[in-house]
This record gives structure tokens, sequence and C-alpha cells, in this order.
């Protein structure tokens, strides 16, 4: 349910985008990050080669608050590496889905 419902808003506001919404991009870039997290963490949880138990968590690089997102755009905050297997794995996934969201753009 979750998945559906963040798919819906972004594509509310990438419709918003479309149409040439003031704002509607950022909120575009916002929920399809969010939603890039949520299907990665789906297919993680879903995948038989992660052994039963493993503790999966959100890398702070994907769980930004507002201010950590505004440094970011800005040049001003530099990327933290994830230092473990899981986290690189969600991570490099997340980015690839968020850059298919994100293809909606151009």
């Amino acid at each position: 349910e979750l998945e559906v419902a963040q798919a819906t808003e972004f594509d509310r506001a990438s419709q918003a985008h479309e149409a040439g919404e003031y704002g509607a991009q950022a909120w575009m870039v916002f929920l399809g990050k969010r939603l890039a997290v949520t299907r990665t963490l789906i297919r993680m949880h879903e995948d038989k080669n992660i052994p039963v138990g493993t503790i999966i968590r959100v890398p702070e690089t994907l769980d930004p608050t507002a201010t950590q997102v505004a440094l970011t755009e800005k040049g001003l905050k530099a990327d933290v590496v994830p230092d473990d297997n899981v986290s690189r794995n969600i991570v490099e996934s997340a980015k690839s889905e968020f850059l298919s969201l994100m293809g909606r753009l151009n």
C-alpha cells in the first residue's frame, strides 16, 4: 500500500510539473527519492539471496533531512560512503530507481 500511495503522489507531482506548476519539480524530486527507496527496500525484503533476519536499514544518505537536501543541492554537503555491502546495495539500487523515475523530467 505504501508503494502504491507514493507512486500515486509521484505521478501527481509529475503531472503538475508537466503542466508547469510552480514548485512541482521539487516535489517530484522529493517524492521520487522516497519512492525509489521504498521500491528498493521492498525488492530487498523479497530477495531470496538475502538471509532471513538480515537487518536492512536506510542509509542516512537516502533519508536526509530537509537541511541536508538543501545543502546537497547547493553543493555544500559531501556524500557519506556506506561501509557495508547491504548499505551499498540499497544506495546503488535506489539511485538506479530514482534516475529511472527522474527520466520523466526530460
